[in-house]
């Protein structure tokens, strides 16, 4: 079986494209969180990642941009200033089995496939492989393959706290809490979604009022509070339908008590399954 079965049709994006057409294409769904970046000859040069927008936007990287130009004029500045180089690279025709244990082995969420010139072909996501294994019995509990004492936030923390801690911890979600207690969700693209927003974004894009008026709101008053839970017990096939269906990156996992005792992403659920089923028996349930 070849990875190719499980890459997705995402087009890329032109290294020379402005940064705003990356987010407008990034924020087309609430699934995508890396945007493909290529040259004029469609040959493969990085990823652009919703992390690394934010880490711009908050002025961790690409600072001297930042205070020479302001915000605004950056949404102009192309792509390939702000993309990662990405050393995830697999020839076209692997085998999925090699991708999967790659992947699961280093809890990585994607692997790029290009052809012998390096020009992109596809890009294999763990979401891919999760669309294949929704809904089936995996005979695996998701606290078997759940992250325990996730990375949270208290309700009453601002959206710099949030944007802070999510670049600081290297994570794309955090768990909303009050006294142990889940009460809503925030990603990096609500954060970035909230700061480039119509109604407050344009006016931050320059700095000043605007961006600190936009990074000051509370968490609980722009995260969602319809918050997709699953209780220690649930199957990891069952897991991966609700991030499947609902379209998002992970799902907070909740005790008896409804505490919050772990968080699953994406990647926990596949690497969870391959680490206890073995490559290939994950691969003939995808079938």
């Amino acid at each position: 079986m070849e990875a190719r079965l499980f890459s997705s049709e995402r087009a890329a994006i032109c290294w020379d494209a402005p940064l705003s057409k990356a987010l407008q294409t990034m924020g087309a769904k609430k699934r995508y969180y890396r945007g493909v970046i290529v040259d004029g000859e469609g040959k493969f040069k990085g990823i652009l990642s919703a992390r690394r927008i934010l880490e711009v936007i908050m002025g961790k990287r690409g600072v001297a941009l930042k205070e020479e130009k302001g915000f605004r004029w950056m949404l102009h500045e192309p792509v390939s200033i702000f993309t990662d180089e990405s050393h995830q690279i697999f020839p076209e025709y692997v085998d999925a089995d090699t991708v999967l244990k790659y992947m699961s082995e280093n809890l990585l969420g994607y692997v790029v496939l290009v052809n012998d010139v390096n020009a992109y072909r596809g890009i294999v996501e763990e979401i891919k492989f999760l669309e294949h294994l929704k809904g089936k019995m995996l005979g695996i509990r998701v606290d078997d393959v759940m992250r325990s004492e996730p990375v949270t936030i208290p309700h009453d923390a601002t959206m710099r706290d949030a944007a802070d801690k999510m670049l600081k911890e290297r994570v794309r979600r955090l768990p909303i809490v009050k006294d142990s207690r889940l009460t809503g969700m925030i990603t990096v693209n609500d954060v970035i979604r909230h700061l480039l927003s119509e109604d407050e974004g344009m006016a931050a894009l320059n700095g000043g009022e605007g961006m600190a008026d936009a990074l000051s709101d509370r968490v609980d008053a722009v995260a969602s509070r319809d918050v997709i839970s699953c209780p220690t017990t649930e199957d990891a096939g069952e897991a991966a339908r609700m991030i499947v269906d609902m379209e998002i990156s992970g799902l907070p996992v909740l005790s008896n008590e409804g505490r919050l005792v772990g968080i699953a992403s994406r990647i926990d659920i596949v690497a969870g399954a391959v680490r206890m089923l073995g490559v290939n028996s994950v691969l003939e349930m995808m079938k």
